[in-house]
């Protein structure tokens, strides 16, 4: 049984208040000021610190002891958030602040980071993420070969969100990503820019996915629609048939944050074809249902199921390592370091951008169908065959002919 009583100070003078006295599980005396001078209200406080030293030693324990504490004094509830709780109220109370795009990105980098952590982590404390778990994610996602710009990306634009509007409302006191380093971008741009796939490249592809486990889920009819309108991955498998006009042979894309209105894309015949070979449905009903919904990014992601497609098919980038010096090279082989591929689902916006220059589309339509506004990004993504080049250069007359 506890006890309180009044503490005597060194200058003889009473504290106001009464301490409390009571035993551990351990068995050992505690004293600590109950912070109260009515002697029922000290005595009642006593009570509890008495419960929480002899309790089981367990986090939910000591968590029930202190809410029960905090409400008796305050008078309101002490509400516990565990991280899973936390990041589904917070993506709950973005829905209607984002667009849908974005909120996407939000929701696959949240999930990314729960099944980084776990069930246990996530059903833990909230207060108990450290700097240390989002660094360990960040190395992850390294380790994926996930490109820099994207990884600070997702921490330090996308998963820092939850935890610092939880830091403003007091539920934890530090946020734990402002913590974590950003990844430093160690390939020149020079030579980060993406291949156009070649026509054999593309028929391997549709061979692949029409055939084996991806057959008749959507994925060839992805291909054409990515190689002839430039859509994103995220935009093809969230197409729905509320989107597609037939008659006029259109597609409309909800604006997003790199483009204000909505853009309406003409399709092209063999996509047209494609969907005209499918039981089309009407509003949300999407045109590619095993495709939609899915997240782009993470090790179960789009990409990733793209990833393997390429791969039956044969169908390979050029490959640049990076984040290992000579030394480390020799010493691991070619395993050291990190690989990226310059061939993607995202190489299909510059085998479109390229097939139409090609063609002798101008640069002004392009930029239109492919949502560029800049010149220098939409340069980036327009990769001219040789033949054109070639034909270009013989166009030019020069004067008095070779010497």
């Amino acid at each position: 049984m506890p006890s309180i009583h009044k503490k005597q100070r060194r200058d003889r003078k009473s504290s106001p208040y009464y301490y409390a006295s009571f035993r551990g599980a351990d068995g050992r005396q505690y004293y600590r000021s109950t912070k109260k001078t009515d002697q029922k209200e000290a005595l009642a406080v006593a009570m509890d610190f008495e419960r929480m030293a002899r309790g089981l030693l367990t986090e939910a324990h000591y968590r029930r002891v202190a809410a029960e504490i905090y409400e008796r004094a305050a008078g309101k509830p002490l509400n516990f958030h565990t991280l899973g709780q936390w990041l589904d109220q917070w993506m709950k109370n973005t829905t209607a602040t984002v667009d849908a795009r974005t909120l996407t990105d939000y929701q696959a980098v949240v999930d990314d980071f729960r099944a980084f952590l776990g069930e246990q982590r996530t059903g833990g404390p909230l207060a108990a993420v450290t700097p240390d778990d989002v660094t360990n994610f960040r190395d992850e996602l390294k380790s994926r070969g996930t490109a820099p710009s994207t990884i600070n990306k997702n921490i330090r634009k996308i998963l820092s969100l939850p935890f610092e509007a939880a830091r403003r409302l007091g539920y934890v006191t530090l946020n734990p990503c402002a913590a974590v380093k950003k990844i430093k971008e160690t390939t020149p741009k020079s030579k980060r820019s993406r291949q156009a796939f070649t026509a054999e490249q593309i028929e391997a592809l549709l061979d692949a996915a029409r055939t084996g486990k991806w057959k008749d889920k959507g994925w060839d009819g992805a291909i054409v629609c990515g190689m002839t309108t430039a859509l994103r991955l995220g935009d093809i498998a969230n197409m729905t048939w509320g989107q597609v006009d037939l008659g006029a042979a259109t597609v409309t894309v909800d604006p997003d944050k790199k483009q204000d209105d909505a853009q309406t894309i003409p399709l092209h015949p063999a996509f047209v074809q494609w969907l005209k070979g499918r039981t089309a449905g009407i509003a949300k009903a999407p045109v590619f249902p095993h495709l939609h919904g899915r997240t782009p990014g993470g090790a179960n992601g789009l990409s990733s199921t793209f990833k393997k497609i390429m791969d039956a098919a044969d169908v390979h980038g050029q490959i640049t390592r990076r984040g290992a010096d000579a030394k480390k090279r020799k010493e691991l082989g070619t395993r050291a370091g990190r690989t990226l591929t310059s061939l993607s689902f995202h190489s299909l916006r510059h085998t479109a951008t390229s097939l139409m220059a090609n063609a002798g589309v101008e640069a002004t339509t392009r930029k239109k169908i492919t949502g560029h506004t800049d010149d220098s990004v939409h340069a980036g993504y327009t990769h001219h065959e040789l033949a054109t080049l070639r034909t270009a250069v013989e166009k030019i007359v020069v004067p008095g002919g070779a010497k």
